[in-house]
Formats: structure tokens, C-alpha cells, sequence
């Protein structure tokens, strides 16, 4: 329901390329397509990307395909974390919870970052790479387990090295080292095993990342990859930690839906779902210190590893965002997710051991409302208000999906089919319109006219609207001057499709395009 319905009211570019990825890598037959601009310093290797081939393929760039894809890429986390919670000790309901649970909430936010950027491929990367782990961890020293972890993080750091260094590796490193000075100060046996086989180990490690990073480092020769907002700078004075400190916790309250950016909260629907986020917080901060508390005592090495997994990773990304550069808006907390992801599963195991009274108790009072809560809500308030609860990515947007409908209606009245856009609407536009108007990105520059952006776009349909007539740019309306459109377009006729001003090229846009850099319009 929140994939097929309620997602697409949202629908915004970056979400939208996925689906135009898939497109450029059937267009061009080859799995990473040169013309194809990469962003945050990632390549998409096994992906949504290439989840999403086969239904593209039947069904065109349509909303469908993307949620068709949305669906697969979550089914795989849900796997992944099935799996990952069997590796645990958890039978096949509460392991199917846990995996439940990662796709439930708490809020648009989580629900945007996780299905509808589709993460959820990386994510279940990353959570069967821990699994592989836990079972090294435990003493299962078969070489099947250490090929199969070596060749997730080669793959991982194949896409990104930085982020599989700082979600996956490092975390994890940590992890394992808490774990085996926690064993050799109880003078457990497992410690000889691993110190015998710690040469193995290190070779898999260090193969991986070496082989991953290079592969990487290749393709950045021949791809374009954006490392824009992969780069990391240290801050220069206490002020910006204080910002970061204060927009850190903002994001955070937004990401547990305890608040929104919406301007008609749901009444009291929104009232009680924040004091229940609240109490489930709590509930699973207590879960967290249970078992870290029980692992260490009865020696459960693999819950020792994912406790001090999820402790290392979310402390250090945490200090990492404290002291970097300005936290970016909505994004800024996704990076925690990939640490997060195993809290899950610490919540099932902490009601695995309540005495068996309590157990239906704490199914109906926070699994049931937890699966329910979030997407239920979210689907009603869609169903009932004009402007349901929502905090996510696609709030960047200054217009709604029924804004780009009608403006899809009104291009194709007048035999356009081919223009530029704002960023958030450009690839949502052409998704919407199911391929049949193709929009471009760009900005609108002082008198230089319009830059297109080269972000999560081919640069085959770059060149492709440039040579199309007739063309549009299509404008915020009230966001520029009348001014400043004749400064960049002349005499060019314009239209008011609310809530765009339209400006139409009938003779081509050649001659109004620029190159950055240049001193953007807003918007």
C-alpha cells in the first residue's frame, strides 16, 4: 500500500532515477553506462538500479516499475534480515518480526530513506556481511562463511569505499576486537582458534578491501561519479558543533516521527503516535542495555559482536556528523541507518527473554502497533487530509505530484514533450508522464540563461532535449522576477501553469544554455 499509493504522491528525482539508471543500462547494454552520472561518490553495482531492468523492461518508466523495484530491493532486506536473526538463535516467527519491523517505521522519513531511495539493496548488503560475521564470530571458522563476508564487503567497497570503510569496516573491526578481548579475558578456547586462524582472516580482510577499492578507483576513470556529498570536513570552531549538536537532534526527532514538517499534523492521530514513539525509544534503549548486558555475561558471542556493532557504528558516525562539515538537511541522518538497522533484532532478542506471561503482552503493546503504526497512519492521513504527516527528502520539492500532473497535461495539449526543471521535479516528471515528456534538471542563471545539472542524469538525454524543438523551462512561479525572465529568455513566450511559469524555446534552446560556473537563480 505505501509503495504502490502513498510513495508516489511523493515521488521526487532522486527516487525517480533509479528507474532511469535502469533505463540507461538497457539503452546502452552494459551494466555501468559511461554517460550515466554517478553521485555522492557511489556506483550503483548490484542495486535497485539493476533490481529494477526487468520492469522497466515490461513496464516502461512508470510509477509502477519503480514501486515494482521498491518492492524486490525491500523483499531482499527482509531476507537478509530473516537470516541475519536465525544466525542469532531466533526461531522463524520472532526472526520474521525483527525482518518486518526494519520496513515498518517509525516514520516517512525512515520509510523515504529506506524503500523509497531504495537503500534497501546496500542495507541488506551490509546486513549479510554481519550475519557471515557473527558466524566467525561464534567459532564457525568454515571458509564458505569468510569467502562469502570477504566477497560482500569487496562488493561494497566496490561502490564506495568511504561509506563501506565507515558503516561497514570500522564498526566492525571494533565489534570483533571488543569481542575477542572480552573472550581472552574469560581465557575462553575460541581465542586460540582465532589467533590460529587470524592470518586467513586478515588475508580475506585485506583482500577484499584491496581488490573492492581497485575496482573502484578503475571505474572512476571511465564513470562520472559526483563526490560532492562524499566529502568530509573537519569544522573550525565550537559554534558549528553547536549547529551540528542541535541539527543533529532536530533530524533525529524527525527520523523517529516524534515531529514532522507538515503544517496539519493529524490532530490527536499525531499526538498519540509521538508519545508511543517516545515510549518504543525508550523500550528499546532498555531492550539495548539487556541483552548488551546478557551477551556479555553468558558469553553470546555473536550478540556480543552486533551489540558493539551497532554501539562503535552509531557512536562513531555520530561524532563523525558532530565535527564535519554543516549536517545537510534530511540527509544528514541517513547515514545512521545503516548502523540502526540491527536494533531491530536487539529488541525481538530482549522479549525472547521475558518469562513466556509477558511475551503475548509485549507482542500486542509494541510489535503489532510498530508494524501498523507508521504506514497505517501514514496511508490513512493520505486517504483523509489534503497534506498528510511527512518529513523526508522529497519536502525539497515546492510542488505535488498533482502540480506535476497537470503541468505533464498541459505540455502534452501543446505537443511538448522535451524541457528542463528544478531538480527535486525534473526526473519525477518524466517518471509521472511514464517517458512521454523528458525533463532535464537545471538552473535558471543571471543572464547566462540555463546550466543543466549533471546529477543521477545520461548525458545522452542531456544532448537529447538540448536538440529537440519545441522546448520548456519550466519555473517556481513567484520564485523570479519578470525581470529576471527577460533577462535570460528575452521575448520568449511564458505561461502560467500553476504553479509553474512556463517558458517555451520554439526555435531551440542552443543558444540559451550555459555552462557552470555561474551565479545560480533559487530554485
Amino acid at each position: 500500500m505505501f509503495l504502490y499509493y502513498t510513495y508516489p504522491q511523493y515521488l521526487h528525482s532522486d527516487s525517480a532515477s533509479y528507474i532511469l539508471l535502469a533505463e540507461d543500462i538497457l539503452r546502452s547494454g552494459t551494466w555501468l553506462p559511461q554517460s550515466w552520472h554517478y553521485v555522492s561518490g557511489s556506483i550503483s553495482i548490484v542495486d535497485v538500479g539493476q533490481i529494477a531492468l526487468p520492469f522497466v523492461k515490461w513496464l516502461g518508466i512508470t510509477p509502477l516499475a519503480l514501486a515494482c523495484a521498491a518492492t524486490v530491493g525491500a523483499s531482499i532486506l527482509v531476507a537478509a534480515m530473516y537470516y541475519l536473526g536465525r544466525t542469532l538463535g531466533l526461531d522463524k516467527a520472532a526472526s520474521a518480526c525483527a525482518a518486518l519491523l526494519v520496513i515498518s517505521g517509525p516514520s516517512m522519513l525512515y520509510l523515504d530513506l529506506v524503500l523509497g531511495y531504495m537503500m534497501s539493496a546496500v542495507l541488506a548488503q551490509n546486513v549479510l556481511f554481519l550475519a557471515m560475521v557473527c558466524k566467525v564470530v561464534d567459532g564457525k571458522f568454515s571458509r564458505r562463511y569468510i569467502i562469502v563476508a570477504a566477497m560482500l564487503l569487496a562488493l561494497l567497497f566496490a561502490s564506495n569505499p568511504k561509506k563501506a570503510f565507515a558503516f561497514t569496516l570500522l564498526p566492525s573491526a571494533c565489534a570483533a576486537i571488543a569481542c575477542w578481548l572480552s573472550a581472552r579475558i574469560a581465557g575462553e578456547q575460541v581465542v586460540k582458534e582465532m589467533v590460529r586462524r587470524r592470518d586467513w582472516l586478515l588475508r580475506a580482510i585485506v583482500a577484499a578491501v584491496v581488490v573492492g577499492t581497485a575496482f573502484h578507483v578503475i571505474a572512476a576513470d571511465f564513470l562520472s561519479i559526483n563526490t560532492s556529498y562524499a566529502r568530509h570536513q573537519l569544522i573550525s570552531n565550537s559554534a558549528q558543533f553547536i549547529i551540528n549538536a542541535r541539527t543533529l537532534w532536530r533530524l533525529a526527532l524527525e527520523f523517529l516521527g516524534i515531529t514532522n514538517l507538515a503544517t496539519n499534523p493529524n490532530g490527536i492521530v499525531h499526538s498519540l503516535g509521538t508519545i508511543y514513539r517516545v515510549a518504543l525509544i525508550v523500550t528499546v534503549a532498555a531492550a539495548f542495555v539487556f541483552v548488551s548486558a546478557r551477551a556479555f555475561r553468558l558469553r553470546q558471542r555473536s550478540r556480543m559482536f552486533l551489540v558493539s556493532y551497532v554501539f562503535f557504528g552509531t557512536g562513531l558516525i555520530t561524532g563523525a556528523l558532530l565535527v564535519g562539515e554543516p549536517i545537510k538537511e534530511h540527509y544528514g541522518i541517513y547515514y545512521l541507518v545503516f548502523t540502526l538497522i540491527p536494533v531491530a533484532i536487539i529488541l525481538i532478542l530482549a522479549m525472547g527473554e521475558l518469562p513466556k506471561k509477558y511475551k503475548s503482552i509485549a507482542v500486542t503493546t509494541i510489535i503489532s502497533p510498530v508494524l501498523l503504526l507508521s504506514t497505517g497512519s501514514l496511508v490513512l492521513s493520505s486517504l483523509t487530509s489534503a497534506q498528510p504527516i511527512y518529513s523526508g527528502p522529497g519536502i525539497n520539492q515546492k510542488t505535488t505530484n498533482a502540480d506535476k500532473e497537470n503541468l505533464i497535461r498541459w505540455l502534452g495539449e501543446n505537443g511538448i514533450h522535451h524541457g528542463y526543471a528544478p531538480f527535486w521535479d525534473a526526473n519525477a516528471i518524466t517518471v509521472l508522464s511514464k517517458g512521454r515528456v523528458r525533463v532535464i534538471a537545471a538552473r535558471l542563471l543571471y543572464g547566462d540563461g540555463i546550466s543543466p545539472i549533471r546529477w543521477l542524469v545520461s548525458d545522452e538525454k542531456i544532448t537529447g532535449v538540448q536538440a529537440e524543438t519545441p522546448v520548456f523551462m519550466a519555473l517556481h512561479n513567484n520564485t523570479f522576477s519578470d525581470t529576471a525572465i527577460a533577462q535570460c529568455f528575452g521575448t520568449r513566450p511564458s505561461y502560467l501553469v500553476r504553479p509553474y511559469r512556463v517558458v517555451i524555446f520554439h526555435d531551440g534552446v542552443t543558444d540559451c544554455l550555459s555552462a557552470p560556473p555561474a551565479v545560480a537563480l533559487p530554485g
